[in-house]
């Protein structure tokens, strides 16, 4: 059963359910066109795409900074659900320190005191916001900041997560933190996640779902596992290469595809044959 059935159908229980969601901007720019996904209770699902497929049109429809306009999107026991949301852009006031930040959202979360103080110390600690404790917003790099955004959404280990380029700017280590700290969410609390990146990378890390995005249509969705079976054994030719532009294009491919497998007797049959590996970033 597709994705857009399987959404449809009455016994569907997911969480999260967007159906044959369509948006088109006032100048004329259609940003989503029949956008059909679901996302079931403690599933980590991930939208990923370039730049420009859509995948934050989509995020602003789930918080309501935007309308659809068609189709239909629906939040299960929306009144029960406690929230964390972390956009793309971080929502900080700058004349605070991290640890300020931390002590005003676990209020508005309505966290007890023995529960906001341990909350905190861990999200500091597991993402390495200890040092900067202290430090207003104005004095932190853009990966701190980012890693400051995360750490609010994640306050208090909330039913449901979105976070739409979490991982942008901030380093390696931190990013596997981030990922870390999702699926301990997602294993122990059933917490559901909803996430963006155009990194395959951090995909394959913590999804247990995945939806490709392109240029406001979902081309794929499934596991991982599915989509390497559907994608990994394609392959591309390109002939009539002269000799003397085989390396260079050999070298063209890597460079856009660095996991791309290029046939290395291409240049005798003067036609260079590349397979493209699914697990590849979108840049």
């Amino acid at each position: 059963m597709n994705e857009k059935a399987r959404v449809g159908t009455e016994e569907n229980q997911d969480i999260i359910k967007f159906v044959d969601v369509g948006k088109v901007y006032t100048n004329g720019c259609q940003a989503l066109e029949d956008l059909s996904f679901g996302i079931r209770k403690g599933q980590i699902f991930c939208l990923l795409g370039p730049n420009g497929a859509g995948k934050t049109t989509t995020f602003d429809i789930l918080t309501k900074k935007t309308r659809v306009t068609s189709g239909q999107v629906s939040i299960q026991q929306q009144e029960k659900l406690t929230t964390g949301i972390c956009l793309q852009s971080d929502t900080l006031w700058t004349g605070l320190t991290v640890r300020q930040h931390l002590r005003i959202y676990s209020l508005m979360k309505g966290l007890c005191k023995a529960d906001a103080l341990e909350g905190i110390e861990y999200l500091m600690s597991k993402l390495g916001l200890k040092e900067h404790a202290e430090k207003r917003v104005k004095q932190l790099s853009g990966g701190t900041k980012r890693k400051l955004s995360v750490a609010l959404a994640l306050l208090g280990g909330p039913d449901l997560v979105v976070l739409d380029e979490a991982t942008t700017g901030v380093d390696p280590i931190a990013r596997n933190q981030i990922w870390e700290l999702l699926k301990t969410l997602s294993e122990k609390k059933k917490t559901t996640v909803l996430i963006s990146t155009h990194y395959m990378e951090d995909a394959e890390l913590v999804a247990d779902k995945l939806g490709i995005l392109i240029n406001g249509t979902l081309e794929s969705v499934g596991s991982i596992s599915e989509l390497r079976k559907r994608y990994e054994e394609y392959s591309v030719i390109i002939k009539g290469i002269e000799d003397d532009s085989v390396d260079y294009l050999k070298d063209m491919i890597k460079n856009i595809i660095p996991k791309a497998q290029v046939d290395p007797t291409a240049n005798q049959s003067k036609a260079l044959t590349f397979k493209v590996i699914f697990l590849c970033e979108f840049e």
